[in-house]
């Protein structure tokens, strides 16, 4: 049964590093040479000639990621030569303070964070192929289905691929290649998105979030209001901190894109009124949760209302038969409220969204929060908010997985 039209049924993380690539894709890719969607770099940040560390070269890096987000997506190999030499990675290593491979993503993605945002950070794919004994490090992205600009103080630059070279573009040119590129919705009116800030912080964030974070947020969404391209010019007094991101377009993704970068999934708290199978338009449909789940062996809690039509009842059921998930039934159950505890971290996403397919076009808000910095104490009150809220007196276990300490 499909899905009905209800009016309430309404981010560093991810790493790549175990990825197995065979030895003849990279060997064919280094033999293809640099092109629009190939770039070779000698370093992250150690500079082979001058012999010391240059954060330019991490810079550049980073723009070069930044371009092949901006126009066809594409793979960037570091620690091969110009000429397609494997060069190796240990001279960047000896650099670090954590000497290793997860130092060396650590330090990219950081740097992804920095420049780019956090939440770009789980689109992009890192693993360590090896050549004939050489350990090299292959980024790979898609094409993102926003702008994506590297910010350095107030200055926003975009930059896109031209051939086998990264260019940014000047501010008319840029305006002018989204528009082709991308696009837009009307962004919302000041009017709209007062009301929407409002609901959700009253809705949805006031029982758990601290008035400090409250305003942050305002801030966030705020700046989400902007389009792209007024984006890149903007230059306000109040910046979101990099561990908070806040969505108003397929908000559901902003929680499942990480999840799905994530590796070895430890516990998931699934708070929502309504759930529905997903197969579309997601970073994951339900067929891949439940494979991850069981993959991993992910304790998860799912907290909802009682089921009152079949599409909803089935989607409890496909979970609950697992044998991982935890089904706690607690009617009038309003708010919306996720969380996830991988082996590189945990984050949270509340707002308006339920867990369903038709959250991914409805018109929502939510704030996603990464577990790192301030991020941390914010995230550790919404895991435990989502705790109580799965053991509250009157709820109605429908499944219990026979391993969990619930």
């Amino acid at each position: 049964m499909a899905e009905p039209d209800q009016t309430d049924a309404t981010g560093p993380v991810g790493n790549a590093t175990d990825v197995d690539i065979p030895l003849e894709a990279v060997n064919a890719l280094i033999e293809r040479g640099e092109s629009n969607r190939l770039e070779f770099k000698s370093s992250l940040r150690y500079d082979l000639n001058t012999q010391r560390v240059n954060k330019d070269l991490t810079r550049t890096i980073v723009k070069v990621v930044a371009s092949f987000l901006n126009t066809h997506g594409g793979t960037l190999l570091i620690g091969i030569s110009d000429g397609g030499t494997p060069l190796g990675l240990d001279p960047d290593i000896q650099t670090l303070s954590k000497k290793s491979l997860d130092g060396f993503e650590l330090t990219l993605r950081n740097a992804v964070g920095t420049y780019l945002g956090p939440s770009i950070s789980p689109e992009v794919s890192v693993a360590f192929p090896s050549i004939s004994g050489t350990v090299v490090a292959q980024i790979t992205c898609s094409r993102h289905v926003e702008p994506v600009f590297l910010q350095e103080g107030d200055q926003c630059t975009f930059y896109v691929r031209d051939g086998n070279q990264t260019r940014p573009l000047h501010v008319q040119d840029a305006h002018s290649y989204i528009r082709t590129h991308w696009t837009e919705e009307p962004a919302p009116s000041a009017a709209s998105m007062k009301e929407l800030v409002a609901e959700a912080i009253r809705d949805e964030l006031g029982a758990v979030m601290p008035d400090t974070l409250r305003a942050v947020v305002r801030a966030a969404v705020a700046e989400s209001a902007l389009s792209p391209a007024k984006r890149m010019g903007m230059s306000t007094g109040e910046t979101p901190p990099p561990w908070l991101h806040v969505g108003t377009r397929t908000v559901l993704n902003l929680f499942l894109r990480p999840l799905a970068q994530s590796p070895d999934w430890k516990n998931i708290y699934l708070v929502t009124p309504w759930i529905s199978a997903i197969d579309s338009l997601g970073s994951m449909t339900s067929d891949q949760f439940i494979k991850r789940i069981k993959a991993d062996r992910t304790t998860v809690y799912l907290v909802t209302r009682p089921p009152e039509t079949d599409w909803h009842e089935q989607a409890i059921a496909r979970l609950g038969e697992t044998g991982r998930v935890n089904v706690a039934l607690v009617p009038q159950l309003h708010m919306k409220l996720y969380t996830a505890s991988t082996a590189h971290g945990s984050f949270a996403m509340i707002g308006s969204a339920n867990f369903t397919q038709r959250s991914l076009t409805n018109h929502e808000i939510a704030v996603l929060i990464n577990s790192y910095a301030d991020g941390r104490r914010v995230v550790s009150d919404l895991q435990y908010e989502a705790a109580q809220l799965y053991r509250l007196p009157g709820r109605k276990l429908l499944y219990k997985a026979s391993f969990a300490d619930t």
